[in-house]
């Protein structure tokens, strides 16, 4: 009995990057494959934000030399 249960669980125990997706089917790859652009898109949402922001704030800036006249109407 112990030679039988011995090599049932003959499985390498080294953790390979391999044995992650050993009884992986189709739906399991797909929904990884859809969570690793999640996370992706995630990571690029805050500094696209911040360039966007950063690029609206110092169009803001540099427009602020430009004279009270073009805001305001003297009547």
């Amino acid at each position: 009995m112990t030679s039988k249960h011995r090599k049932e669980t003959n499985v390498s125990k080294d953790g390979s990057f391999r044995s992650l997706f050993m009884h992986a089917d189709r739906a399991d790859m797909f929904l990884m494959a859809v969570g690793l652009i999640s996370v992706v898109g995630d990571g690029l949402g805050t500094p696209a934000m911040l360039f966007f922001t950063s690029s609206i704030m110092n169009t803001i800036g540099a427009a602020s030399s430009v004279s009270a006249n073009v805001y305001t109407q003297n009547q």
